[in-house]
């Protein structure tokens, strides 16, 4: 009797061993098999502008690390909330990631009745920024940020400063300089970047401030639009010439940061697969070289960093949207 007792509890054990092997062997399995099929990422913005054309770029250099491929959708509407949405609601496996900025992933959801909140997307990087830049149409007045500046003490509430939104970051970012300043500026809401200009060289607005890459694309040589600062940290290696505001004696910093983001729940090694692939192709040379040619500024940080970025600004936009009336 004692006998078979043993041999059942062996049984029992090599049993339940078995069963173990077999479920660690299906969680290995799941994990070294992703990706097994095509990735898709959802842009919150129609086609052609600087979210769009990042993401895009990432699906062409990451045929080695996402064999199945990369297709991006373009998901536009609701102040970039209707694309973000689509992720945050998608199947947690792995294969939905949003393209997501700074305004849609926190400082909009000051302003606007958001179909998702903050918690319900989970970071897995920060890609990198488009500083803002001030611009202004070449004028006698000012040849730099220091005369822009001292133009505008001298004529309290006559500067126009035209932005892509009344609530765009780009907008803060020139609430902020404002601020530290100590001028008094008119803020002209335009509809996007692009349209910016035309107020700029038509006099409508006496300056603008715009992301690094539209900057890039009208801040050139033989053209009559002057750069004079960009609120980096540091120069922009796309658009060396541009000086910082920090170097003319302005601390101020403000960017468009872009992000990958997937639905809340899904799995932890699934996230941890994507972030290691992803942060080989943010480190590839051609990839790089690719970003550097359009004015924007690779920036690769793990999801906690990103996540505590993310946070602060939130919290800095909170603040500036109360003072101008605009918080919901």
């Amino acid at each position: 009797m004692r006998r078979y007792d043993t041999c059942r509890r062996s049984f029992a054990l090599s049993a339940v061993l078995a069963i173990a092997a077999t479920f660690t062997l299906s969680a290995c399995s799941k994990q070294s098999d992703y990706p097994n099929k095509t990735v898709k990422i959802v842009v919150p913005f129609g086609p052609g502008g600087p979210s769009d054309l990042n993401a895009r770029m990432i699906a062409e250099h990451s045929k080695t690390e996402f064999p199945k491929g990369i297709v991006v959708t373009n998901a536009p509407g609701g102040s970039a909330t209707t694309g973000s949405f689509q992720v945050v609601n998608a199947e947690p496996d792995g294969y939905t990631w949003l393209y997501g900025g700074t305004a849609e992933l926190a400082s909009a959801l000051h302003y606007i009745a958001a179909p998702y909140t903050r918690d319900d997307y989970q970071l897995v990087l920060k890609v990198g920024n488009m500083p803002t830049v001030l611009l202004v149409k070449k004028d006698p007045r000012w040849s730099n940020l220091k005369e822009f500046v001292e133009y505008a003490k001298k004529n309290p509430g006559t500067v126009k400063v035209g932005t892509p939104g009344d609530a765009s970051v780009n907008r803060l970012v020139g609430e902020m300089f404002a601020e530290v300043a100590g001028i008094k500026l008119v803020m002209v809401p335009f509809s996007g970047n692009a349209a910016v200009i035309p107020g700029v060289l038509g006099g409508h607005v006496q300056a603008g401030l715009l992301n690094a890459p539209d900057a890039k694309a009208h801040a050139k040589e033989g053209s009559d639009i002057l750069a004079l600062a960009i609120f980096a940290k540091q120069r922009v290696a796309g658009i060396p010439d541009v000086p910082t505001a920090a170097e003319q004696g302005f601390d101020v910093t403000g960017t468009v940061s872009h992000y990958i983001a997937v639905p809340k729940k899904t799995p932890k090694d699934v996230v941890d697969a994507i972030h290691e692939r992803l942060k080989k192709v943010l480190a590839d040379p051609a990839y790089l070289k690719a970003e550097e040619a359009v004015a924007f500024q690779v920036d690769y940080q793990g999801a906690s960093v990103a996540r505590k970025e993310l946070d602060r600004w939130y919290e800095i936009a909170g603040d500036i949207y109360k003072r101008l009336g605009m918080k919901k």
